[in-house]
């Protein structure tokens, strides 16, 4: 299944429909699927560095944070936690929008109705704080 995830990671246009359905999609469940495909993408160890790399993802998965689903929130905080457990990816996660995801996980954490997104929210801003990147400190 490992490779299967790292093999779709770099099928061409995979990521970039994802990211724009999840973006411009008006149906909640085209959005949260979208998330849920990049969620289970993110958990792949050989493509972390890969995905938060990608045109739009970080903006896709902050703009998910902010979705009207409470499971679309879920799954864009899972994929954050689980991108964020890579050291080179700190810097790029916390500076992204001026701290703009930092903001929507901190929001996630405080205000998300739903345990699970705010526990994944948690992770995040823990393994962004564990990795301690000097990008991330500067934050």
């Amino acid at each position: 299944a490992e490779e299967n995830k790292i093999s779709l990671c770099y099928h061409p246009g995979l990521l970039e429909t994802a990211i724009s359905t999840a973006n411009n999609d008006p149906v909640e469940e085209a959005r949260e699927y979208s998330a849920i495909i990049l969620m289970n993408l993110a958990y792949a160890e050989e493509v972390k560095e890969h995905m938060v790399n990608q045109d739009h993802l970080l903006d896709t998965l902050l703009h998910l944070l902010y979705d009207v689903s409470p499971f679309t929130r879920r799954y864009a905080s899972a994929a954050l936690f689980t991108l964020a457990c890579v050291y080179a990816n700190t810097s790029l996660i916390a500076s992204h929008c001026s701290g703009g995801i930092l903001e929507a996980l901190r929001r996630v954490l405080l205000n998300d109705p739903v345990d699970e997104a705010r526990i994944n929210a948690a992770e995040a801003l823990f393994n962004l704080a564990r990795n301690n990147a000097q990008g991330t400190v500067e934050i």
